[in-house]
């Protein structure tokens, strides 16, 4: 088990009144960054004004990436108003990639959360990133039991909510809610809300409507953690409709 001292989560959706969170319209990309990294440094932000004994500069930390904007449309750019042919295609690695700005290329890619947590914030402690794959939540508790002692940074974060993504998101979750932003959970082994990975899935996905692959279980995590609730079990589903379950319980009120 693994514990659960203080969380913060910066969101775009519809979920307003969720305790413990801050609602934000959506961001945009800008010369530096995605709108996932954006969302990533308001909520570890947020995060160090509740906990200002942090010291981020040697805390280790690990990010779990969703979709970072929109760098499909952000090459749309370079596609329609550049001479030479097609964008993609033949001769791209030659000449054609130099149509995309570099610092655009930068904005598309899944690890810029850690890298901006870093160049930003100064974090330069111990650093893993993971892709999507919000069940990866069993791996990511084996690892911190052993590896980030005795806090460690947990930051999930996700701008799936724009033009391409959006498509694929109606058509794998068509009853989702869309919801987009990032969330920080400080991780100590002595927390009293601890938290260990769930056996027992459950055959069948619940009634309720799922919100974001990579967000859906942490957004559950933080109103098991504000209201207070002494134990319970999340569940979520990763794409291929695989559940995967966390167990909470609050060792103290």
């Amino acid at each position: 088990m693994i514990g659960v001292l203080d969380l913060t989560a910066v969101l775009c959706g519809p979920m307003a009144g969720l305790e413990g969170a801050e609602f934000i319209p959506a961001v945009r990309s800008d010369r530096e960054l995605g709108p996932a990294a954006v969302y990533a440094l308001r909520a570890v932000e947020a995060l160090c004004q509740k906990r200002p004994e942090l010291q981020l500069e040697t805390l280790p930390f690990c990010c779990v990436s969703g979709h970072p904007g929109a760098p499909v449309s952000a090459f749309e750019k370079a596609w329609h108003l550049a001479n030479g042919g097609p964008l993609i295609g033949p001769g791209f690695a030659e000449t054609r990639y130099r149509r995309i700005h570099p610092f655009t290329l930068l904005t598309s890619l899944y690890n810029q959360v850690p890298a901006a947590l870093s160049s930003k914030l100064g974090m330069t402690g111990p650093c893993h990133n993971v892709f999507e794959g919000g069940g990866n939540w069993s791996s990511l508790l084996a690892l911190f039991r052993t590896w980030a002692q005795p806090q460690c940074l947990l930051v999930l974060s996700s701008a799936n909510q724009r033009e391409e993504e959006a498509v694929r998101n109606a058509a794998l979750w068509p009853n989702a809610q869309p919801l987009e932003g990032a969330i920080a959970i400080l991780l100590d082994a002595q927390a009293p809300f601890q938290i260990l990975p769930n056996l027992d899935l459950p055959a069948d996905k619940a009634e309720r409507a799922f919100r974001n692959p990579v967000l859906d279980l942490a957004l559950q995590l933080v109103t098991a953690f504000q209201t207070k609730q002494s134990h319970g079990r999340l569940v979520s589903w990763n794409e291929r409709g695989v559940p995967f379950s966390l167990l909470y319980k609050r060792l103290v009120s």
